[in-house]
This record gives C-alpha cells, structure tokens and sequence, in this order.
C-alpha cells in the first residue's frame, strides 16, 4: 500500500521510484531517517519540497509511504557483482 501511495501522490518523481533519489529530491531509503522526523518534515518542509498537510496526505497514508521506504532492500555491495569486478 505504502508504493501505492508514493506512486499516486507523486513522490517519486523527485525521489525516484524506490526512494532512491533524484535529481530534484534526496535518498529516502532504504533506512530513512526515524519516522517521527520524516512525518515532521513532510508536514512543515519549508524547502523546495512543499509542505503535505494532512488534507492532502493523512497520517495513514504517511505511515505507510514510511513503511515502504523501510521495506526497499539494500542495493548489493559492488564488490559482490562480478561484472563490475572483471
């Protein structure tokens, strides 16, 4: 549900669909920073990412969107891929 919600509220076009980042927006996963300073955040930012009340996105949905974040797997050590170790 949590991809659900990053996809339809758009959160992944500065943040990239796995939250990897872009671009216009920072890395979000995976290890996010503690759930209670990515709701304040998202609820208060006062940079270029505007501000989601909760009108417009509930604390359900940001509860899952963080929930989402959590679940993205590391990427590989690059170490560990043998075509870029070649």
């Amino acid at each position: 549900n949590g991809k659900t919600v990053f996809m339809n509220k758009g959160c992944w076009m500065c943040h990239g669909t796995a939250g990897q980042g872009g671009i216009n927006g920072p890395k979000l996963a995976p290890d996010p920073i503690p759930q209670e300073a990515f709701m304040s955040f998202v609820r208060t930012s006062s940079r270029e990412m505007p501000a989601y009340r909760e009108p417009v996105l509930s604390n359900n949905d940001l509860a899952h969107i963080y929930a989402y974040l959590r679940s993205v797997a590391k990427s590989p050590d690059s170490n560990n891929i043998p075509l870029l170790n070649q």
